[in-house]
């Protein structure tokens, strides 16, 4: 993780829906797998093992963290960044589907009592940390590999800063996810250049659950503020600059139109 972006005041870019849920299919189609060789164990599952089936490191140069209501903007701006930049972009919600449908089938297998028709609650306790473990182990190989952090920024995902109180979320993913990319910061290193890239466009045409918990709120305080503000006027000039440098990485001109630790567009 090399940098760390909040996009705000970003629309629905709805004629970029489609190529985005295009890319996310294909990646759905990686990280799923057959359950069966898990389901039918009765006694140890191996952790390593499921992590590399159902969350197997796809290899994309952004990562996208959102709230669950913005998830069809999110992969609409996975969209945009593959058609303007040939950009791969990684959405979390990938994976949050996924992760509930393997909780709920473990415990069906491991946790309900047959007799009381009811799921055991301490049994329910113990799967969930596993399962959430391997998902946030899997979030943070797939944070380290990404180049950069886009924040989605909107109503349903941050509490704006006050006067007298910090920008909260009621995510716990976005806070882990923010928390997580802080900690991960590194200098660039940078395994394909703009020909990779271009090549590759041409190739191509929740801890808790995903969904939001309605019988509890939970405010996490996170340090958006230090993110450079990126709004759809941004964008629009991100897609000009980048036209005008063809040789140039499109992540290294969005990085020229923001100096590092100035935070302020040039």
């Amino acid at each position: 993780m090399y940098r760390a972006f909040n996009l705000s005041s970003i629309k629905n870019l709805p004629e970029y829906y489609e190529p985005g849920r295009h890319v996310m299919e294909n990646q759905r189609r990686q990280i799923r797998h057959s359950l069966d060789q898990f389901l039918s164990l009765q006694g140890i599952i191996d952790g390593r093992e499921l992590e590399n089936n159902w969350f197997p490191q796809i290899d994309c140069s952004v990562f996208i963290s959102h709230a669950h209501a913005d998830e069809n903007l999110a992969i609409s701006l996975m969209g945009y960044l593959k058609k303007h930049f040939g950009i791969d972009a990684f959405v979390d919600s990938t994976v949050w589907g996924y992760a509930d449908e393997l909780l709920m089938s473990i415990d069906k297998l491991h946790c309900f009592n047959s007799e009381k028709k009811t799921f055991i609650y301490e049994n329910r306790n113990t799967s969930t940390a596993h399962v959430h473990a391997i998902l946030c182990a899997a979030l943070t190989k797939m944070l380290d590999r990404t180049e950069s952090l886009f924040i989605l920024s909107t109503v349903d995902s941050i509490t704006a800063q006050s006067a007298v109180k910090e920008s909260t979320t009621h995510s716990p993913w976005i806070y882990y996810e923010l928390t997580v990319s802080e900690l991960l910061q590194k200098p660039l290193e940078r395994h394909f250049g703009r020909k990779e890239l271009l090549e590759k466009a041409e190739a191509h045409t929740q801890m808790f659950s995903a969904r939001e918990m309605m019988s509890l709120k939970v405010e996490y305080p996170v340090n958006i503020e230090r993110l450079p503000k990126i709004c759809e006027e941004l964008l629009d000039r991100w897609v000009i600059a980048n036209n005008e440098n063809p040789l140039k990485n499109p992540l290294d001109v969005l990085y020229s139109m923001f100096p590092q630790n100035r935070g302020r567009i040039v």
